[in-house]
C-alpha cells in the first residue's frame, strides 16, 4: 500500500521562497492550458487532452518554467479535472437533484494569490540522495530528509496552503499479515486521564479512517455496517449482522445480550456502525 510522509515548510523557512517560485509557475502553467482547453470547448466543442495541449505550448515560457516532467504533471492534473467535470455533467443529466446547480467547467487559478500542487515522480526525484536520507527534487535541489528506503519512494508532492507549504514523500509499504488476539479489544480503555480523554474526543469519521488505515497496514479488512442489532452481534462469535427491516419477521439469534433500554451489552464483542 501507499503511505505519505510529511514536511512543513513554514513562511520563515529559506526553503519557503524556491517552494512558492515553483508553485506560482505551476499555477501560470495551468492556467495557460486551462486556457486552450476552455476556449476549444466553449467555441468549437472540442475537448483538447493533455497530450494535444502538450503539442500547443510545449515552447512556451509557462511550460519550460519548471522540469519537463513535473510540467507534464500539471497538464495531466487539469486532464483529471477536465474529466472529472465531465463526469459531473453526465450525473447532472441524469440525476439533477443531486447538484445545486449546473457543474462548471474547471476554473482558471488567482493570477497573483493563485499557487498550484507540484508533483515529483521517480524521474525527478534524485535516487542518490535518497540513498543518503534526502529528498532532492528536480529544479529546487535538496529540500527535507527521510526515513524511507530509496526502492520505497514513488513520488514527492510540494502541496501549497496558503501559510506553507507541505512536502509529502509517497512511498510504498508492504502489507504484513498479523496474529490477531481475539482477547486486543478492550471493554474498558485505561491509558490514563489524559490520554483517553484525547481517544474519545476523536470525531468518529477520523477514527474509523485511523483503524482502517492502521488495520490494512497489517493486512486486517475493517468492514462497517449500520448501527442496527450492534448493542447484542458478536463478531468473535461469528454471529450473523442482518440489515435492519420493518418487514423482515425473522427472529435472529446472537451471542450477547441486553440488561434493558440503554444499558449497553454483555458478552458481545463491539464492532462499527457506520
Amino acid at each position: 500500500m501507499r503511505l505519505v510522509e510529511q514536511h512543513i515548510i513554514g513562511k520563515d523557512d529559506p526553503r519557503f521562497k524556491g517552494l512558492d517560485a515553483a508553485a506560482f509557475a505551476s499555477k501560470n502553467l495551468w492556467n495557460l492550458a486551462n486556457y486552450y482547453v476552455r476556449q476549444s470547448f466553449i467555441f468549437e466543442h472540442k475537448y483538447l487532452n493533455n497530450i494535444e495541449v502538450f503539442h500547443l505550448i510545449k515552447s512556451s515560457d509557462a511550460y519550460k518554467a519548471l522540469p519537463a516532467k513535473v510540467s507534464n504533471q500539471v497538464l495531466m492534473q487539469l486532464h483529471k479535472a477536465w474529466v472529472s467535470f465531465f463526469e459531473a455533467m453526465q450525473e447532472w443529466r441524469e440525476h439533477p437533484e443531486k447538484f445545486l446547480g449546473r457543474p462548471k467547467l474547471p476554473k482558471y487559478k488567482h493570477k497573483t494569490e493563485g499557487r498550484n500542487l507540484l508533483v515529483y515522480e521517480k524521474g525527478a526525484i534524485s535516487k542518490r540522495a535518497l540513498k543518503r536520507g534526502r529528498v532532492s527534487l528536480s529544479g529546487l535541489g535538496e529540500l527535507v530528509k527521510t526515513l524511507q528506503k530509496k526502492e520505497a519512494v514513488v513520488q514527492a508532492r510540494v502541496v501549497p496552503r496558503g501559510t506553507h507549504y507541505v512536502i509529502e514523500v509517497v512511498y510504498e509499504r508492504k502489507e504484513e499479515m498479523a496474529e490477531v488476539d481475539a482477547s486486543l479489544w478492550k471493554q474498558e480503555v485505561e491509558m490514563g486521564k489524559r490520554n483517553n480523554q484525547a481517544f474519545v474526543q476523536i470525531p468518529h469519521p477520523r477514527f474509523i479512517e485511523m483503524l482502517r488505515y492502521k488495520a490494512q497496514l497489517v493486512g486486517i479488512t475493517v468492514i462497517l455496517t449500520e448501527e442496527s442489532y450492534t448493542s447484542k452481534a458478536s463478531f468473535l462469535d461469528r454471529d450473523q449482522m442482518p440489515v435492519y427491516d420493518p418487514n423482515d419477521q425473522t427472529e435472529y439469534i446472537f451471542s450477547g445480550w441486553r440488561d434493558g433500554p440503554g444499558t449497553g451489552s454483555k458478552g458481545a464483542a463491539p464492532c462499527i456502525p457506520m
